[in-house]
């Protein structure tokens, strides 16, 4: 049931905004990076891209084609690093190593996932998507490492660290369900001379 809830959450996470209309698939034979593409058009190719490999089963078993659609969402944030399109190929970049895992079994995916998420975090600090980097984060720890103390910090994070964020429910509830994992704050530095 958690592992639904969490399906349900990352596709949430991916969806595209509402009313929006489907892309057609990328024509095959496309470049990887499209170095000429500006960073909207760039980031829907590797949108595109991620679309069919996830209603591909197939493509699924293949790595490679996760490498295919990770070097479009990389190729968005590092030509366009100044762009909104830059902070959602971070976290497509998570989502897609979490993708990958589920097929690998392999926990460096999971490493990579988490890392992308923390880049995300460092480098936009103001993005409104830290929250959802921080509550993927937590459901790492949660349902992939099965580590639920770690994941009642992560989940603390959330509310702490982004609380005006849209996730901030989300991570009160899972806060609450595994409260028996919660832990103090460490006291406070005793105030210097």
């Amino acid at each position: 049931m958690r592992a639904l809830l969490v399906a349900a959450a990352l596709a949430a996470a991916l969806a595209a905004p509402a009313g929006a209309a489907p892309r057609p698939a990328p024509a095959a034979g496309t470049s990887r990076q499209a170095p000429g593409l500006s960073a909207p058009a760039l980031f829907a190719k590797a949108e595109d891209a991620f679309g069919a490999l996830k209603a591909d089963a197939r493509a699924q078993r293949n790595h490679r084609s996760f490498m295919r659609v990770l070097d479009l969402y990389r190729a968005v944030f590092e030509k366009y690093p100044a762009t909104r399109q830059a902070e959602l190929s971070l976290m497509r970049a998570g989502a897609l190593y979490t993708l990958l895992y589920r097929w690998t079994g392999q926990e460096g995916d999971l490493n990579r996932a988490q890392n992308y998420y923390q880049r995300l975090i460092q480098s936009y600090p103001r993005s409104t998507l830290v929250d959802d980097a921080r509550i993927a984060i937590a459901y790492l720890s949660l349902d992939h490492f099965n580590n639920p103390a770690q994941a009642w910090l992560r989940f603390r994070d959330v509310v702490r660290l982004s609380p005006e964020g849209d996730r901030v429910p989300e991570a009160k509830r899972q806060l609450q369900r595994l409260s028996r994992f919660a832990q103090a704050d460490p006291p406070a530095a005793p105030a210097g001379d």
